[in-house]
């Protein structure tokens, strides 16, 4: 199964890289990028449209290779803002991050058609552990970005000292992607 994600997905990689590099980083881009996977991308991203994983992506990494790592970091957190609009945010802070994370696990395959996640409790009280079963993509790159979304969202709940450690990754041989937090 190719591994795909939400227009969403997409629309906020590009509404980063457009706000970070100009209005011609896109472009600029995906002139970098092989054919096949920047063609599934160009044009204007359909919110509810199913595009590649992988091409999404590879305009991440190309924009690292341009513009350094951090990109990847700055990118997660940069989508975790966009993906939760004004009203959401406002509405997070009177939530946790485990609700907030709980409540994504369960959404995820509106926005991904690989993976689910399990969410539990952690030792303490304000802590939580997740693993991503079965995604498509076997990336540390992906982690890096997620690992930055998963902190970022826990703050906008209103959480503070958040600290996320992403513990185990399946492209390092483990069966799951692990991450655990604390707050």
């Amino acid at each position: 199964m190719t591994p795909l994600v939400r227009g969403t997905g997409l629309l906020a990689t590009r509404a980063y890289l457009e706000k970070q590099f100009g209005p011609e980083a896109i472009a600029q881009m995906l002139g970098q990028m092989p054919a096949s996977l920047a063609e599934p991308i160009r044009g204007i991203p359909i919110a509810h449209e199913w595009y590649p994983e992988e091409s999404v992506l590879g305009l991440m990494d190309v924009a690292a290779a341009i513009h350094g790592d951090l990109v990847y970091d700055q990118m997660g957190a940069f989508a975790a803002t966009y993906d939760l609009t004004f009203i959401h945010r406002f509405l997070l802070k009177f939530t946790s991050p485990m609700w907030l994370l709980d409540r994504g696990a369960r959404l995820w395959s509106e926005y991904h058609n690989t993976g689910k996640w399990k969410i539990e409790k952690g030792p303490t009280p304000k802590s939580l552990r997740g693993e991503l079963e079965e995604f498509g993509i076997v990336r540390a790159t992906f982690c890096r970005a997620l690992t930055a979304w998963i902190a970022r969202a826990g703050e906008l709940t209103g959480a503070k000292d958040i600290v996320v450690a992403h513990t185990r990754c399946r492209s390092t041989a483990s069966r799951a992607c692990v991450w655990e937090g604390h707050w």
